[in-house]
Order: structure tokens, then C-alpha cells, then sequence
């Protein structure tokens, strides 16, 4: 006997909402960002700034693609979209965070030269959105660590900025971005027994997989404090 079957219809889950393209476009630029396909990340959050109703975080995420790709696009251009972006979503924590962590990694980055006057005007910027962000959210362990991150720049106090790494720690004592942090504190106060459990408890999970080299370098930048010898962030030892 033949059997007449109807149209199958599509299931969707009760009270389901449909799904945004616009959404899916950034959680597929977020997937492209993190497994290291920038130029389907620089495609998909692209393709959102050129929409009529852009979103901030296609903003900041074009910003991340191309600041992670290796070919030479300005600071000046990146910048720019990460400060678009906070124009769009000026009290989205993340949104406000991407722009100072943006010029804390590019005054970070060895090589890249900034003359003493640009680097005044960029550590202004990067305070101000941190503040920005700590004024909204107090206790966010990102928060604390990106305002104790600022505080380690060479020309910053150290001290101004243990409380903000202190809370950090305490909100995740076990996240390795902390506890290098809390390293580095350790050593800025002359705490080397602190700072030497600190990067043993880094190292002791990832032995099977050989030493990181933030933990190397954590290593040799202890040695030298420990010798009062200089040392150089950008020096290959």
C-alpha cells in the first residue's frame, strides 16, 4: 500500500526565537578570531561595519582581526574602529575594555617605537578607558587586571596599582594571565620567594607539555631581580 507523506516542516524549539544573521555573522567572526582565521574574521565582521545598523563589536572585532594579522596596517586605522566601536556601546564593559587593551599591547609590543610624547598621550587614552570600565564594574577580575597591567609600565608606580591586582587575584587565583601578573608584583616588591611558588605553580600543570615561554621568562626576569642586574622585557636571553 502506498503511503502519501506531506511536506516535512522545520522544527523550531518552543518559544524559540529565529536566529539573527547579524549574530551568527559575529559568533562565526569570534570562532575565525580565536582559531586563527583572521581573514575570514576581517571578512565576516567587515561585511557587518558595511551594514546600514552596524553593531559595536563588529567594530572592535575588525579592529582584532587586523591587528592580529601580520600584514602592516596602521595603529592610527585599527584604533579608529575600536573607537567607533565605544561610540556605538559606551557602557559595554567588553566594548570599552578592547580599545585600552588595544594600546596596552601595542605599547608593549617591542617593535613598535613611540616617541616619549606619544606615549604619554596613549597611556592617558588607556587609563581613561580602564577607569571608564572600573567605574562600572568594580570587581570584574578583567577590570582589575587590566588597571594593574597599566600600573606595571615602566613609567607608572607599581604600588598604585596592587590593590586592583590584588582583587583580581582574589576573584581567580588559578587564571595563568593573573597569576603572571601577581608574579611580576611579587618581584616589583621584592617578594622573590612568593614570586618563585607563583611561577612553580604555573609551570607544575604544563611540564608533560614542556615550559611556556612566559614562564621561561618569568624565570630569568626573577634571576635578575634577584641579582639586581637590569632587566629587558625585549631582550632575547
Amino acid at each position: 500500500m502506498d503511503v502519501e507523506h506531506g511536506e516535512l516542516a522545520p522544527v523550531q524549539a518552543p518559544g524559540a526565537a529565529p536566529l539573527d544573521p547579524d549574530r551568527v555573522a559575529i559568533l562565526l567572526g569570534e570562532l575565525g578570531l580565536n582559531s586563527g582565521r583572521l581573514d575570514t574574521a576581517e571578512q565576516l565582521f567587515g561585511s557587518l561595519v558595511e551594514t546600514e545598523a552596524p553593531v559595536a563589536r563588529a567594530y572592535s572585532g575588525l579592529g582584532d582581526a587586523l591587528r592580529f594579522d601580520l600584514d602592516e596596517v596602521s595603529d592610527q586605522t585599527i584604533a579608529a574602529y575600536f573607537e567607533q566601536a565605544t561610540a556605538l556601546a559606551p557602557e559595554d564593559l567588553n566594548i570599552i575594555l578592547d580599545l585600552g587593551e588595544y594600546w596596552e599591547s601595542e605599547l608593549s609590543d617591542c617593535e613598535k617605537t613611540y616617541s616619549e610624547t606619544r606615549r604619554q598621550s596613549l597611556f592617558t587614552v588607556m587609563q581613561e578607558q580602564f577607569t571608564r570600565a572600573f567605574n562600572m564594574a568594580p570587581d570584574n577580575p578583567e577590570v582589575n587586571l587590566a588597571m594593574a597591567q597599566f600600573y606595571l609600565f615602566p613609567e607608572q608606580d607599581w604600588r598604585l596599582g596592587v590593590s586592583y591586582q590584588e582583587k583580581a587575584f582574589a576573584a581567580l587565583p588559578a587564571d595563568s594571565f593573573i597569576m603572571e601578573q601577581a608574579a611580576k608584583y611579587a618581584m616589583a616588591a621584592n617578594e622573590f620567594d612568593y614570586a618563585d611558588q607563583l611561577i612553580s605553580e604555573m609551570a607544575q600543570p604544563l611540564h608533560f607539555y614542556g615550559e611556556p615561554d612566559y614562564v621561561s621568562d618569568l624565570r630569568i626576569r626573577l634571576l635578575k631581580k634577584r641579582r639586581n642586574e637590569h632587566y629587558d622585557a625585549c631582550a632575547v636571553y
